[in-house]
């Protein structure tokens, strides 16, 4: 109920905000991420204008990879949104800025001295680097998002076979059988507290 409270209230619906969590059970049974840490990073995408059935599969993928939980994946990727690089750097990620002396080794153009060149190390093991401009959040999202997706798509799903993994996807079970009693009992529990209170206040 919790939940789905905070989710109502970033994205302004009682039926996005069911949505929402119906779509974050789904995605939790999949991953090594447990639903209380998957919804806190669903809302603080949304807080930052983010759709999060977008973006956290390979936010997901990225902090497995890493050996990270999916949350601080979620801040790296707002951060950067912003124009601060510095946590990029935990998720293989090192942001440059394009100068004269420099710009030739990451293939820039002279126009774009001054931008922000992000520089990784790609699947075969080369240096890679993505000009992006630092206040495009779009640009950023979807220019980190293909970098994290090169690299690191799988990552959850090799994560949730290991016995934390497993461990976590029970724990969603029992989240998601706890919900489905909860939605026939709740509002009867509801309404006897309710009474309670009532008489208290009288």
């Amino acid at each position: 109920e919790d939940y789905k409270a905070t989710l109502k209230s970033v994205l302004g619906s009682t039926e996005k905000a069911n949505k929402a969590f119906a779509w974050l059970n789904e995605f939790a049974k999949k991953t090594p991420f447990e639903i209380d840490n998957l919804t806190a990073s669903f809302v603080k995408l949304a807080a930052y204008g983010i759709d999060g059935t977008k973006v956290m599969g390979t936010l997901g993928d990225t902090a497995a990879a890493m050996g990270k939980d999916i949350n601080e994946a979620v801040e790296a990727l707002a951060d950067a949104q912003t124009g601060e690089f510095e946590r990029l750097k935990e998720f293989g990620i090192k942001a440059i800025v394009v100068t004269k002396a420099n710009a030739k080794k990451m293939s820039a153009t002279l126009e774009q001295t001054g931008q922000t060149a992000l520089a990784f190390t790609d699947k075969m093991g080369k240096e890679s680097f993505k000009i992006i401009d630092r206040n495009n959040r779009k640009m950023v999202t979807s220019t980190l998002s293909a970098i994290w997706n090169e690299k690191y798509a799988g990552a959850m799903a090799e994560r949730s076979k290991t016995m934390n993994g497993m461990l976590s996807n029970l724990g969603d079970a029992w989240t998601n059988f706890k919900n489905l009693v909860a939605e026939t009992l709740l509002p009867i529990v509801k309404d006897g507290l309710q009474g309670v209170l009532d008489k208290i206040a009288e």
